[in-house]
């Protein structure tokens, strides 16, 4: 194996990464979801009979509170830092790859890039692959970090909607 064979099959591992790490926040909104409907559905059920200020009325309309905002930030999370599509940081103005496809398609002439193909070699090549891989890296890095916070988050809404439930059907 070459050296350029070598740092596509990292780059490919790294892209794999990528996607299992979407695919498991997906899990995570699906279960956010799912817990999001039983929230409401619990939250629809309540009927505090004009007592909004007896303990377990004030502790029942908190925990919906922290129930609720750990939910939308999961979803935030998930959403927002993890599945949300990225583009590279890294590159300076000067810069130009011909493995990424931002300044791929910042070009205007099919046959100026065809030739920029064309005459490529293998010390550039593997400068636009090691380039890419330095960006998804970093785009891997966050995302599990965010991807940790979310599962982290999904955990306390979990045990805060349990409580939420047990605490709901004495009012």
């Amino acid at each position: 194996m070459d050296k350029n064979e070598f740092t596509l099959e990292s780059f490919k591992n790294i892209q794999e990464l990528i996607k299992f790490t979407d695919q498991k926040s997906s899990g995570v909104l699906a279960v956010t979801g799912l817990e999001l409907t039983v929230f409401l559905n619990c939250i629809d059920k309540l009927d505090f009979h004009k007592n909004y200020s007896s303990i377990l009325s004030i502790a029942t309309i908190t925990l919906g509170g922290v129930t609720g905002v750990l939910l939308i930030y999961t979803l935030y999370i998930s959403v927002f830092k993890i599945l949300r599509p990225r583009l590279a940081n890294h590159y300076s103005g000067h810069d130009f790859s011909l493995f990424y496809f931002n300044h791929l398609a910042s070009m205007t002439d099919k046959t100026g890039m065809f030739d920029q193909f064309k005459n490529v070699d293998d010390d550039k090549m593997l400068r636009n692959l090691t380039d890419q891989i330095f960006e998804v890296s970093k785009i891997l890095n966050a995302k599990i970090n965010e991807l940790h916070n979310s599962m982290t988050f999904l955990f306390y809404s979990i045990i805060s909607l349990a409580i939420f439930i047990l605490v709901s059907r004495f009012i």
